[in-house]
């Protein structure tokens, strides 16, 4: 009877625990839910815990936000999963807390799985500090030197649209993909700049870039990876897990390939004939005052980040604005006319390919 007794007595606690264990964890969670990171932290909506507002922004988010900063003000927070995150929904507040405070908004957060990969290094993950200003400062030195802003980055421009224009005569009356070949495009002013040379639409290594950073955006996938960004921890947990590798598996096959090209560099480097982005970094890492900054794993992050962000960005903008331009003929016509007007015949020819 006495072991029966302490066994029901025992069962009958660990119940007991499990109900407060499980009330604890859930006022817990509802306390951190509900408290704000500062006393001072700008009105928003809450959502609920663990997923925030993503249930209500639906199918148009910028819509929601923007009726949202109607109602909340210039400087908002939304809570978008179990990130707390302030939204600017005007000039005044942008340009006060972006230029005017641009020293304290300039760090970066880590967004898992990509600050596991690239670590530190580049210039879109690494952290607002020394390293960071030292890098701009180069990068912004650099590419002026090589023309940005200037008129030889309008040739290089202007050559690799005539490349593009003779590429779009090759497909009069197939179907194309522009937000495809716009990334080629776009791409290859980039190469240009920092690898030194332009690649042919169908070089195999060209191709197996821009199939490795397609990789990236899998439709089916896309959504997973952005939720990652909210919870680190989903890494551990199927299909998420597999994501994950996949991911990884692409992001390290991106910097594989970057380093191939570095390696070529390396090969025939000269200090006394600078090529490109490349050559002036391996410069700087050989003779510079400050190469504790030029790393290879800098370098190889930093060329995979100006291929990957700026090819998207702009691409994307071309492909939109195509989109308009269908839609609004009487504004295509408008501009065709000024740019002849303004620019020139040769472009007008070039404007007529492209559309």
């Amino acid at each position: 009877m006495v072991p029966g007794v302490f066994s029901a007595v025992y069962s009958a606690l660990c119940s007991a625990l499990n109900v407060w264990t499980l009330l604890v964890l859930l006022a817990v969670s509802f306390y951190r839910w509900w408290k704000k990171p500062h006393p001072n932290f700008p009105p928003g909506p809450r959502g609920l815990p663990v997923i925030g507002v993503l249930p209500w922004l639906g199918g148009d988010p910028q819509k929601v936000l923007f009726d949202w900063g109607q109602k909340y003000g210039p400087v908002m927070s939304v809570r978008m999963a179990n990130v707390d995150t302030v939204f600017l929904n005007n000039f005044d507040a942008i340009n006060s807390a972006l230029v005017k405070q641009g020293d304290t908004f300039s760090g970066r957060t880590k967004l898992k799985p990509a600050s596991d990969i690239l670590g530190n290094n580049g210039l879109v993950m690494t952290d607002y500090g020394e390293k960071l200003l030292n890098q701009k400062r180069f990068a912004a030195k650099t590419l002026r030197r090589l023309g940005m802003g200037k008129q030889e980055m309008v040739d290089i421009v202007n050559e690799e649209m005539g490349h593009f224009a003779k590429y779009l005569e090759t497909q009069v009356g197939k179907p194309i993909d522009l937000a495809v070949d716009y990334n080629n495009m776009t791409a290859n002013v980039i190469c240009v700049t920092a690898f030194g040379r332009r690649f042919d639409y169908e070089d195999p290594q060209f191709k197996r870039l821009f199939q490795l950073l397609q990789n990236h955006y899998v439709a089916d996938e896309s959504l997973l990876i952005l939720l990652f960004f909210f919870y680190n921890y989903l890494h551990f947990i199927p299909p998420f897990k597999g994501v994950k590798e996949r991911f990884a598996k692409t992001e390290y096959a991106i910097l594989d390939a970057v380093q191939t090209i570095i390696d070529e560099h390396r090969k025939d480097f000269h200090p006394d004939c600078i090529r490109d982005y490349i050559d002036s970094f391996l410069y700087e890492q050989k003779y510079g005052k400050e190469s504790k900054y030029f790393t290879d794993t800098q370098l190889r992050v930093t060329c995979r980040d100006l291929f990957e962000a700026g090819t998207d960005t702009s691409s994307s903008t071309l492909a939109w604005l195509v989109l308009g331009l269908l839609n609004y003929p009487e504004c295509y016509k408008r501009i065709v006319a000024e740019v002849e007007q303004v620019i020139g015949i040769f472009c007008k020819m070039l404007v007529g390919c492209l559309f």
